[in-house]
């Protein structure tokens, strides 16, 4: 599972989700003015992207050597 979720992170999937999201929360919002759900997910989407992108290159650091604690 967890290579599912950095491979999906590493090709930018998570990006790609907030995007969707952000353009069906746009579509919604012609209809309902405000903040709506599609918008937190594609907030959430660009904060497991962002976390992800961050585990991974961390995780490449210490297997390289680069990280010393």
């Amino acid at each position: 599972m967890e290579s599912f979720i950095f491979g999906f992170a590493f090709y930018g999937g998570f990006f790609v989700l907030a995007a969707g999201l952000a353009w069906v929360g746009y579509l919604k919002r012609k209809r309902l003015p405000g903040f709506n759900r599609w918008y937190w997910g594609a907030l959430l989407a660009t904060g497991l992207g962002a976390l992800t992108t961050y585990a991974a290159h961390q995780l490449a650091l210490a297997m390289r050597g680069a990280i010393t604690g």
